[in-house]
This record gives C-alpha cells, structure tokens and sequence, in this order.
C-alpha cells in the first residue's frame, strides 16, 4: 500500500535561482514591489511580480492579459493551492532571507 501512495504523491517542488528586480517608486502605491524570475524544479523560467496587499501579505502575481470580452488568460499559474504556496514559500523566502523584501 505504501509503495501505490508514493506512486500517486506529487512531485516535490524546488525553486531555484531567484532574482529581483525592485519596482519604480511610482508604482509602491499600487502595492507593486518588483518582479521575479525563478526556476522550478530546473524546467521551468518563471518571471512574476511580487505585490503587497491591502492587509500587507506578500503574493506573487503572474502575467495575464485580458481578451476582447474583458476575461483574464494567465500565461503561467500555480494549478493548486498546495502549488501556489510551496511556490510563494520559496520564492519570498529567499527574498527575506537575503533582505530585499521584509
């Protein structure tokens, strides 16, 4: 039984080579603080930005574009919650470890 659940468990996720690129001081009051770009599990080049809510969270956000009748399509998304917050977990964790964002 063991063996048939690590078949079916995800794939752990691992998010290298981190870089930030601070935001102009003109976009702060949008909550904007910068842009990302980051590798996932040495695959996968993703570049998203990192915003500070309203309640003062950290996210990332990632790039979309809004078609004729006003929907939102991402180009890149974490598919799941469990996805989205490992994510967010390495990503600004990095970025706190190495002082860029508090």
């Amino acid at each position: 039984m063991t063996q048939q659940r690590e078949q079916f468990a995800a794939p752990a996720i691992e998010v290298t080579d981190v870089h930030f690129r601070a935001a102009e001081a003109k976009w702060r009051h949008t909550g904007l603080l910068g842009h990302v770009h980051f590798t996932v599990n040495s695959d996968l080049r993703i570049e998203a930005a990192v915003r500070r809510t309203m309640v003062g969270a950290l996210c990332l956000s990632y790039p979309a574009h809004r078609d004729q009748f006003g929907l939102q399509h991402f180009a890149v998304h974490p598919i799941h919650d469990r996805a989205r917050i490992e994510i967010e977990s390495q990503v600004l964790g990095h970025l706190r470890e190495t002082g860029i964002v508090l």
